[in-house]
């Protein structure tokens, strides 16, 4: 292999590795965006379970 294209690889792979750490953190940024849906949806759920039941008491 010649100097440039060692150098070539080498500055490719560090791409290639910088690529797939912010594809990771692409992927852990969606992950924690989703549980926290699910968390938001969860309490509205609950929110209007107590609501429904509140008045049916009350009734």
């Amino acid at each position: 292999m010649t100097r440039n294209s060692s150098y070539i690889f080498t500055h490719a792979t560090e791409i290639a590795e910088r690529r797939g750490r912010y594809a990771r953190l692409l992927q852990a940024q969606e992950v924690k965006r989703t549980v926290l849906g699910v968390g938001a949806a969860t309490a509205r759920l609950f929110q209007g379970l107590r609501q429904m039941f509140g008045q049916a008491e009350r009734s």
